[in-house]
């Protein structure tokens, strides 16, 4: 992988309620190193307090320099993340994605295999961008939009 991929911590992680599990792995929110994943022996190889079933980022994936990954974000096999490029909470991108340098794909959001996304492109927060569909560079998904396979948005 080229690049590091790094994560920014959120005032969010903090528990909502004292001693709240939304992961249910036993441990609380502020001491659970990956709150909303399940992940009981809470491993931790990077030493970097962010528990490691986190991130997951498949086989043969490039990711440009300073690209930022959310918390529980799914990057498949295969996928191309140009530069500053971040990926938001529960992301989703699937195998052979190519994202464009300074792109914002926003939470929940879910990229199918061989989508396009332009430098610079906004994909909104439960956006959903089809196999082989094309986002230009610049667009705008709003939130929750549907872009179907093989389109051309806008």
């Amino acid at each position: 992988m080229e690049g590091s991929p790094s994560r920014e911590p959120k005032d969010s992680e903090s528990p909502a309620v004292e001693g709240q599990d939304l992961a249910g792995d036993g441990f609380a929110n502020d001491l659970d190193n990956c709150p909303t994943v399940p992940n009981p022996d809470q491993p931790d190889a990077g030493a970097d307090g962010f528990g490691d079933d986190c991130l997951v980022v498949g086989a043969r994936s490039r990711l440009g320099d300073g690209v930022l990954i959310g918390e529980g974000a799914r990057i498949e096999a295969e996928a191309i993340l140009g530069n500053a490029v971040a990926i938001g909470d529960g992301a989703v991108v699937k195998g052979g994605v190519q994202i464009g340098d300074g792109a914002v794909i926003g939470p929940l959001a879910a990229l199918f295999p061989n989508a396009q996304i332009g430098a610079g492109a906004v994909i909104g927060m439960g956006a959903r961008v089809g196999r082989r569909a094309i986002v230009s560079p610049g667009a705008v998904v709003p939130a929750g939009t549907s872009v179907p396979p093989g389109a051309t948005f806008p």
